[in-house]
């Protein structure tokens, strides 16, 4: 059972790459946890849940060992879907409409 849970934990090596992934989970998780499911915080944990077992059911095709990464790109993925009015900072601007394509292509 905790195989289920720590392969989500793992996002490797503690480098900038880390720093930026932690930053995208807290940037775009906690306006989806405040602002779409604030009323509702179960209905938050059930799209993560589903979200988990998604990327678990389909590692073996993707060859994804570590589901870190792919969790972090279903929240953007939801995050882009919406508030897709919304400018992304970042490297320059982009809107949700471009981040969500290139959520799709992360994964």
């Amino acid at each position: 059972m905790w195989r289920l849970v720590t392969n989500f934990l793992f996002l490797g090596k503690l480098n900038f790459n880390f720093i930026i992934h932690i930053v995208w989970v807290v940037q775009h998780a906690c306006p989806l946890e405040t602002q779409t499911y604030g009323f509702e915080p179960a209905d938050f944990l059930w799209m993560l849940i589903t979200c988990a077992g998604i990327c678990v059911a389909i590692s073996p095709l993707t060859g994804f060992v570590f589901n870190g990464m792919p969790l972090i790109m279903a929240i953007i993925y939801v995050w882009s879907r919406n508030f897709s009015d919304q400018t992304v900072g970042g490297a320059g601007e982009m809107r949700g409409k471009l981040l969500l394509r290139t959520a799709r292509e992360q994964l």
